[in-house]
């Protein structure tokens, strides 16, 4: 029934289903898509049944915090110390994090490689401008990027947000 509605939701109700055998213990479910044996796609269907074993899950709640994080220091750009900039980010984010807590358990392991989840979303920020740049015929402009790029290049966690400016 889940292959059925995923064929529909993803137009390949048309196409031929050739399971791939999963590994021991595996959790997707994978089909080879072909359509009069020519056009051919790799469907998969991740079964998550059990939360309490959704290891996955973490990696998407880092993203999302991580996003979040980012779009929070908006809120305290202003602040001139960094060190006032940070108490608010801290107390911003403790409440996001109380929201997540609610919900799933993020750890203090996986906290504390938050930074590394920003740097991606700083490195998604960096290459959406140079893809946006590339099709509109122009050049990335310095200013845009220098601190996000200047942050990556020089290991300063938090996107500089804690450095003083």
């Amino acid at each position: 029934m889940m292959t059925e509605k995923a064929q529909k939701l993803y137009g390949l109700d048309k196409y031929e289903l050739e399971p791939v055998p999963c590994h021991e213990g595996g959790r997707n479910r994978v089909y080879i898509c072909s359509l009069n044996g020519e056009k051919r796609y790799v469907l998969r269907i991740s079964v998550l049944d059990d939360r309490t074993e959704e290891d996955c899950i973490y990696c998407w709640y880092m993203f999302d915090l991580a996003h979040l994080w980012m779009h929070g220091v908006g809120w305290y750009r202003q602040i001139h110390s960094a060190k006032q900039r940070m108490a608010c980010m801290d107390q911003y984010f403790g409440k996001i994090l109380e929201g997540y807590r609610s919900e799933t358990d993020v750890s203090e392991a996986m906290l504390e490689k938050l930074p590394l989840f920003i740097d991606m979303t700083i490195i998604e920020f960096v290459t959406n401008e140079f893809e946006c740049c590339a099709r509109e015929g122009g050049e990335p402009d310095p200013e845009d990027i220098g601190i996000a790029v200047d942050c990556l290049v020089n290991d300063i966690p938090y996107g500089g947000f804690g450095e003083e400016w």
